[in-house]
């Protein structure tokens, strides 16, 4: 049921005749001309024409009212396109995994499975890039539909849908009131759909929320063949079950993002102090003996893909870009990458010439070297068949695109607005923050109240005097249902910060590596400062945990299927500064500041435990070439807040891990 408010009954009479005259007289085409029109290829140009516009931050575009009612309504309609469309949600999302097809008429290579991602190798950040610029290519068309049927205020449409770019969700910055993940991607659920409402110009509509989840128009058995993917209608998030009535935990999901945001906060400034090197910044491959470049923006990638999805899709690389909340993280990936590369701009950081990969996709073979010039497949950057390679989307502008934090950004002021956002690095800053409090990850979803019903004429012409046309009206009224109360949001959580002026400090990292198909499926390592739970189920949640890195992978590795030599062995960090402070404010560690009481401290009280995606304990001695190390770093804290910190030379602390169960010993490779 579609409620509006507040509609004069003489304005709500004459929509209701007109839909009634029109309604399906001129259906609106599923897409407009532009997205029609069918070469030998699909070329992905960008939205240059009309212009160069930000990306914007999720909850920044909610701001903006006309804007993200285009958004919203333009998404389900991309989501409801035909699966057999190649331009359909369905399709594009395909491209990353399943169903392993051939799109826009590029073949896989010969005895070559699995999607076309490039992942643990030097392409994952230029990949993606053309692969978000097709996506927002498609919804922004889409997004001009919709501006067009709006019946009110059309022209304020119009313009809004011109600078539409696709937003993207900022999980590593702190938020005030808490709320990591935004309350938006779970809605008001009722009988297992969640539904929002959207403010029109002549009143407020109830829509299904396409922030939720995707229901696969048909479920394929065939195409999505692996159990319980191929019995869930619906993507799912931290699923209840692996029964076909599972159902998604965003309470839990937001939970642990709240708990794991001063990680993700901490490893991306670590990212961009520390690895000026487009190689090491890039991917999660493991270098011997580069203990300073254990992390990588891949890695990070990793984990918010890891805690989202839980056993969901967005954990498996082969169903992960079905689940709407991919797209944000990835734009967010993205822009990162595009920070990153505003601070250090020059030719010398960027790709190197050479560069072998150890894992293969659809196209590429492990083994193999890539370059700059590598073409991004399957991405076409025009009919002829010629493809986008990483210089030529080596720039967001390219595509029609800029970000808060980039547009006609110096490395100075770049480094000023990450300062801002994620923590100031100078020395007044250097910080004493209170632990977040975490919510349970049961928290209580509000009740909902039901309503009476009202007939679907009534829905229809309701939507009509809001302000759309009759089709769009017919399209959002079907989605339509009686009201019910607004979930209660996650719980909040304060953060203070006491100043203590500083000149030097060490940084103390956990670095982890480990066979990327160790498990044959995804899982994570925990990081612990502290005694822990023996329940794994809350592990997550646990006050001591400093940090769960994620293991992202898919169900098969085609590398490992055609040349057992090709493992893949990755990489990623755990913070540990901020929580040693944490320890000697709360008296448990004497003095932050001697190398040799942290060392002894962290021998006595740092633990890593390993699960899969389900919350089942591994044996950490099981989980093959699991290695995990301590390193530090003397770092000068820098005197401007357009400035970073100047990082020193990493020390192996073998101490802390020697002779432990999966801990990095003497004489091996850090």
């Amino acid at each position: 049921m579609l409620f509006v408010n507040s509609l004069p009954s003489t304005l709500f009479f004459v929509y209701f005749c007109l839909f009634v005259s029109i309604a399906y007289s001129a259906p609106v085409q599923e897409q407009d001309d532009a997205l029609d029109k069918r070469a030998s290829f699909y070329a992905i140009t960008g939205l240059k024409s009309s212009g160069t516009h930000q990306r914007l931050e999720i909850r920044q575009l909610q701001k903006n009212t006309a804007q993200w009612n285009l958004y919203l309504l333009a998404l389900n309609r991309f989501k409801g396109m035909s699966q057999s469309d190649k331009l359909s949600y369905y399709q594009v999302s395909g491209i990353h995994g399943r169903p392993f097809v051939a799109w826009d008429n590029v073949q896989f290579a010969p005895g070559h499975s699995g999607g076309y991602c490039t992942h643990d190798m030097v392409l994952f950040p230029t990949w993606h890039r053309p692969y978000l610029a097709l996506y927002e290519q498609i919804l922004h068309g889409i997004v001009q539909q919709v501006a067009a049927e709006m019946t009110q205020q059309r022209s304020t449409y119009l313009a809004a849908a011109k600078t539409f770019r696709a937003p993207y969700w900022d999980w590593a910055a702190p938020r005030q009131n808490g709320a990591v993940y935004p309350s938006i991607f779970k809605g008001t659920i009722q009988n297992g759909v969640s539904y929002m409402n959207i403010n029109l110009p002549n009143g407020t509509m109830r829509i299904k929320n396409p922030l939720y989840a995707y229901t696969f128009h048909p479920l394929s058995g065939s195409e999505l063949p692996n159990n319980p993917y191929n019995i869930w209608p619906s993507t799912l998030r931290y699923p209840t079950s692996k029964d076909k009535g599972a159902t998604s935990r965003n309470d839990a999901v937001a939970a642990q993002m709240l708990q794991s945001q001063p990680s993700y906060s901490q490893r991306f400034m670590n990212l961009l102090q520390v690895y000026y090197k487009f190689e090491h910044f890039g991917n999660e491959g493991w270098e011997p003996n580069q203990s300073g470049s254990y992390d990588s923006l891949e890695s990070l990638h990793d984990q918010i893909h890891g805690l989202v999805g839980n056993g969901g899709h967005m954990a498996v690389i082969d169903y992960a870009a079905f689940d709407p909340i991919f797209w944000l993280h990835h734009v967010n990936v993205d822009r990162l990458f595009a920070i990153w590369q505003a601070i250090y701009p020059s030719d010398k950081n960027w790709m190197p010439a050479k560069n072998k990969i150890n894992s293969g996709t659809a196209v590429l073979t492990a083994g193999q070297n890539v370059d700059q010039t590598t073409p991004l497949k399957p991405f076409h950057k025009d009919t002829a068949g010629n493809f986008w390679t990483s210089q030529s989307s080596r720039y967001t502008t390219s595509f029609g695109y800029t970000y808060p934090e980039t547009t006609n950004a110096s490395p100075s002021s770049a480094k000023k607005a990450v300062n801002a956002l994620y923590g100031p690095t100078s020395g007044k800053h250097l910080s004493k923050r209170k632990r977040p409090t975490t919510p349970s990850a049961s928290a209580s979803s509000a009740a909902a109240a039901a309503a009476a019903a009202s007939s679907s004429q009534t829905a229809l012409a309701a939507a009509i005097a809001a302000g759309l046309s009759p089709s769009l009206a017919s399209e959002v009224a079907s989605n339509a249902t009686t009201p019910t109360t607004t979930s209660l949001p996650p719980t909040t959580a304060t953060s203070a910060a006491a100043d203590t002026p500083a000149t030097h400090y060490t940084e103390w990292i956990t670095n982890i590596r480990v066979a990327k198909d160790a498990l044959q499926q995804a899982f994570f390592i925990h990081i612990f400062l502290g005694d822990f739970p023996p329940d794994p189920t809350t592990w997550t949640f646990t006050p001591s945990l400093v940090g769960s890195h994620a293991v992202f992978t898919p169900f098969t590795n085609a590398s490992a299927a055609l040349d057992p030599s090709h493992r893949t062995i990755v990489t990623g960090t755990i913070p540990l500064t901020r929580t040693l402070r944490l320890h000697a404010e709360e008296g448990l560690l004497a003095d932050v500041n001697d190398a040799g009481e942290v060392e002894a401290y962290l021998r006595r009280n740092l633990h890593w435990r390993v699960t899969r995606m389900d919350d089942t304990q591994v044996p950490r001695g099981e989980v093959e070439e699991l290695r995990v190390s301590v390193v530090s770093c003397w770092v000068r804290a820098a005197e401007r807040e357009d400035e970073f910190p100047v990082w020193g030379e990493f020390s192996v602390r073998r101490g802390v891990t020697e002779g432990r169960v999966a801990g990095l010993s003497a004489g091996e490779d850090a």
